[in-house]
């Protein structure tokens, strides 16, 4: 979608057709109820971090560019794209200054503008009520509903086409840019939650609506696969991003050392008393720890390495940070 806008847009009009009745007097076709709990299952999918089911382009675009105007004003599509990717002869500021006039860049949604409602589409509308109200015994009646018909659709491209071509101008660049590492699991996890969610409704009959609200438990579930995903997406991201993780080592949550020791041959019992090999790696860093003894760290360069901080102690050269090698070893 365009924008936040756009996806609270999908999310009210899923609410508003899932549960409608496909019986009694305002039946409707069973296919408005189901469109109405996928439109609801993407727009559930836009608030997990990390998720790409549903995302906002401006969104997308704000996390790998920055502008030089302020966060409200990054939402919108043409005045962020203007920052981002100039026409050829104007500077960003321009471009973006330009992007603000409605008649020239109309808006990406889901709220049009309020001159082009009153001025422009109003009266199209009249026009082809008009038409439609006529006589049908009128022989001028099929042609001039063609031509208020046609007159509407050109009108409603014109404020649709430029946010169409901008979209996938935004998708264009977001193309050119080398994928993170941690991308990949990510979509199969959203793979996975989609298929999920098609069986159910498939084995189901359609399923049931989602609830309108949660009840005690499914919203703590709910909560904590989100806080899940967060700290899944922040993690990935310092592991796949130096810069990102430039903050974490500000901060303590993270440092970058040098292996001054090594024990290859440690051997510690388990909770059965058999023993285990469990090596231990120290490093000297000069970077502020501010870790927990039982942490558990993971290197960039060996992922599916896990370690668990066992101690921190200062030489007068730095920090010695003691890891315990729990898995990863082959």
């Amino acid at each position: 979608m365009p924008n936040r806008g756009g996806i609270e847009f999908l999310r009210l009009l899923g609410r508003s057709t899932r549960f409608r009745s496909t019986a009694g007097e305002w039946a409707v076709p069973a296919g408005v109820p189901l469109l109405g709990r996928w439109l609801t299952w993407f727009a559930q999918c836009a608030e997990h971090p990390g998720s790409s089911t549903l995302l906002a382009l401006t969104d997308v675009l704000s996390r790998h560019w920055a502008s030089g105007q302020s966060a409200l004003e990054d939402a919108s599509l043409a005045a962020l794209l203007g920052w981002i990717d100039p026409p050829p002869g104007l500077t960003g500021r321009s471009a973006a200054r330009l992007a603000e006039d409605p008649r020239r860049s109309p808006p990406a949604g889901p709220a049009t503008d309020p001159w082009f409602d009153n001025h422009e589409l109003a009266p199209a509308i009249a026009a082809y009520e008009a038409a439609r109200d006529r006589p049908q015994t009128d022989p001028d009646r099929p042609a001039a509903l063609e031509r208020a018909e046609a007159a509407l659709r050109s009108l409603l491209a014109g404020q649709l086409e430029p946010t169409w071509r901008l979209m996938w101008r935004a998708i264009g660049l977001l193309r050119a840019l080398p994928a993170a590492a941690t991308v990949g699991r990510r979509w199969d996890r959203d793979r996975a939650r989609f298929s999920d969610y098609y069986t159910y409704l498939r084995d189901n009959d359609g399923g049931r609506p989602q609830p309108r609200r949660d009840n005690a438990v499914a919203a703590a579930r709910r909560l904590a696969t989100l806080e899940r995903d967060l700290a899944e997406l922040e993690a990935d991201a310092a592991l796949d991003d130096p810069l990102v993780l430039a903050r974490y080592r500000v901060s303590g949550e993270a440092f970058v050392g040098t292996v001054v020791a090594v024990d290859r041959e440690r051997r510690i019992p388990n909770e059965r008393g058999t023993l285990v090999t469990r090596p231990t790696v120290t490093l000297r860093t000069a970077d502020p720890v501010r870790l927990l003894p039982r942490a558990k760290v993971v290197s960039p360069a060996r992922r599916n390495q896990v370690c668990e901080l066992l101690s921190i102690a200062g030489d007068g050269r730095g920090l010695l940070v003691t890891l315990q090698v729990n898995g990863g070893m082959g």
